[in-house]
């Protein structure tokens, strides 16, 4: 999942009923001119996935 922010150092899965996403961690108070892309990757075993749930 392509992600955007500034100077964050991670990211958090997150799986509310129906869908997945990912939340990026890390960079809180700081200003950016631009914005800088990432690239979320997370492996979860196909068993916690909820039937029906989408990426995004």
């Amino acid at each position: 999942m392509a992600l955007s922010g500034w100077q964050n150092d991670g990211a958090t899965l997150v799986m509310p009923p129906g869908r997945i996403t990912a939340t990026l961690t890390g960079g809180e108070g700081t200003a950016c001119f631009a914005a800088e892309w990432y690239l979320a990757v997370f492996a979860v075993p196909a068993r916690l996935v909820p039937p029906g749930s989408r990426v995004g």
